[in-house]
């Protein structure tokens, strides 16, 4: 027999007022109302429920709070949202030009074939857009940011799960999860925090700024990789490999277990190194052995691995 999870209620706010709570309990259907500068359509099939609205004259900053969905922004001509359940009710608002999107578990719901629904929610953004701030949470999901546009603040926080920035402008970018990769690609900032538990950091064709620590890249369990980063910054790994490539604008690169690899475009004349290990080799720039405040150029790197190997190689 099969059996199916509802969704108890989908309610709508907009502006503060309360428009409409629509009940589904069986069968399908749908609705559609059109306000002028809101447009909602709610569809209804078997067990699932997908609601979505359009806003004509969009919003500045979006809240989006999510338990088990993948979170996704979406190139479009209109702003706007869409979100597909079938297990939990979602609540959204826009008010004083943010848009709020929550995902509740329902308390009545039953499994239909023991398999899962694909839930999402899609924040609908023109190309080019620009928000004041974008907070993005999800217990277990995906998350992606990957239209052309900008954020004065964008921070992205998944219990268990991937995120995923591209093509961003960012004042301010926060990207954690507990279980999942982060990878960050033509992202700029003015200061960045990556970090995750278990998995790996890659950030590729960023740009950052020549502040010390102008971002941070820390994986406890894996790989942190940086590739063309420009920009002053540190990365570290608990358990794996750093690996940099690219014209580093120094920083601390550290290891308790693992290597650290450093291959940068710039000549050794640009840096003053310290490299160390407990456990392993020291290589830079060809030789071999414990590097201690080498070198006389403005850019400091400190390289240092509890147990593993440093290499630095240098560029003409």
């Amino acid at each position: 027999m099969k059996k199916k999870r509802i969704i108890t209620a989908v309610a709508l706010t907009v502006a503060g007022a309360a428009l409409a709570t629509l009940g589904f309990l069986s069968g399908a259907g749908a609705l559609a109302w059109d306000g002028g500068a809101h447009r909602l359509t709610v569809v209804k099939t078997g067990g699932e429920v997908t609601v979505s609205e359009t806003f004509a004259q969009g919003f500045t900053s979006v809240e989006v709070s999510m338990r088990d969905s993948t979170v996704e922004f979406v190139e479009a001509d209109e702003w706007g949202f869409e979100a597909k359940s079938a297990e939990s009710t979602f609540e959204w608002s826009l008010e004083e030009g943010v848009l709020r999107v929550t995902e509740k578990r329902s308390g009545v719901y039953v499994f239909m074939n023991f398999g899962w629904t694909d839930s999402y929610v899609k924040i609908f953004v023109p190309r080019g857009f620009s928000l004041d701030s974008a907070t993005l949470t999800a217990s277990s999901g995906t998350v992606k940011c990957r239209v052309p546009g900008s954020f004065g603040e964008l921070n992205v926080s998944v219990s268990s799960g991937s995120i995923s920035v591209a093509d961003a402008d960012c004042g301010y970018l926060s990207a954690k999860t507990s279980s999942g990769s982060i990878r960050a690609e033509r992202v700029k900032f003015d200061r960045a925090v990556l970090r995750t538990s278990s998995g790996s950091v890659r950030m590729t064709d960023c740009e950052g700024t020549d502040t010390p620590g102008s971002y941070t890249a820390t994986a406890t369990s894996g790989d942190v990789r940086l590739e063309r980063v420009n920009g002053a910054g540190d990365a570290s790994a608990t358990s794996g490999d750093v690996y940099v490539y690219g014209a580093y604008g120094g920083g601390t690169l550290a290891v308790t277990s693992g290597d650290v690899k450093l291959v940068t475009t710039l000549p050794e004349s640009s840096y003053r190194v310290t490299a160390t290990v407990g456990s392993g080799s020291v290589k830079v720039g060809g030789r071999r052995g414990k590097v201690t405040d080498s070198g006389t150029g403005g850019t400091v790197i400190v390289a240092k691995a509890t147990s593993g190997n440093v290499t630095i190689d240098f560029g003409g």
